[in-house]
């Protein structure tokens, strides 16, 4: 019985370092995401109306994601879920 309490909290240590591994790639992959992007918000890069409103509704999903992916969970409690980060997609 001890050793199986034992092994459970070791587990639920792991499963939370797992997630802020998680947590740190996926942002930094959204940070790099934001980066590459950049360059469609100068000035004169040449880029259409239609997709540089795309690329502008992009960046703000990304710059919202944090919000985005916290959801009430079936304990009541809030956590976070898995909520994939958007793609842009020019004509």
């Amino acid at each position: 019985m001890e050793l199986e309490l034992e092994n459970s909290k070791y587990r639920e240590k792991r499963n939370k370092e797992l997630i802020l591994i998680f947590k740190k790639n996926l942002f930094e992959k959204r940070n790099q995401l934001l980066n590459e992007s950049d360059k469609y918000m100068l000035s004169d890069y040449p880029i259409n109306e239609i997709n540089k409103n795309k690329v502008v509704i992009y960046r703000q999903e990304l710059r919202d994601y944090p919000l985005l992916s916290f959801f009430l969970n079936f304990n009541g409690d809030y956590g976070e879920g898995l909520l994939l980060l958007p793609k842009l997609l020019l004509d």
